[in-house]
C-alpha cells in the first residue's frame, strides 16, 4: 500500500512513538544513546508505523531488566486491546508472557504439544515451563 509522502511518514512515526509512550523528540537522537528499554520501544514503534495486523516477537524482553520486561508485555497487551493488533510472542520464559496472553502454545523438541487458552494449557502441562 506504500508509506505515503515524507510528511505522512513523519506523522505515522510520531503516532507510533506516542502509542508506545515515547516522545517524538527521540527521533532526533541516535539509537545508541537510548536505553535498552527505549530501543525496544523504538523497534516496536517502527513496526507500528507500518500499521500491521500481526507482530511476531522473538524473545521481546530478553535484553530488558525483569521489571521492564513485564511493563513491555503490558504495553503489547494494551496495543492488542486498543489497536486490534495480534501478537505472537516466542519466549523461553513463558511465565511473564502468560499473564498477558490469551492463548499459550508449548513446544517440546520442535513439536507443538499444547495450544489452548493459557489456564487450560498450563493445567495440561505437568512439566515446569523453561527454555
Amino acid at each position: 500500500q506504500g508509506l505515503g509522502n515524507a510528511q505522512q511518514q513523519l506523522v505515522a512515526v510520531d503516532q507510533a512513538l506516542r502509542l508506545v509512550g515515547l516522545h517524538s523528540l527521540l527521533m532526533e537522537r541516535r539509537l545508541t544513546s537510548l536505553s535498552a528499554g527505549q530501543r525496544q520501544h523504538v523497534a516496536l514503534a517502527r513496526v507500528l508505523s507500518l500499521r500491521p495486523v500481526l507482530i511476531i516477537c522473538d524473545n521481546p524482553t530478553s535484553t530488558l531488566p525483569p521489571g521492564a520486561g513485564e511493563a513491555f508485555f503490558r504495553l503489547m497487551a494494551q496495543l492488542r486491546h486498543n489497536e486490534g493488533i495480534a501478537f505472537l510472542w516466542l519466549v523461553s520464559q513463558p511465565q511473564a508472557a502468560a499473564q498477558y496472553a490469551d492463548r499459550l502454545g508449548i513446544l517440546q523438541q520442535g513439536r507443538l504439544e499444547t495450544l489452548d487458552r493459557v489456564e487450560r494449557a498450563l493445567a495440561q502441562w505437568p512439566a515446569p515451563l523453561t527454555a
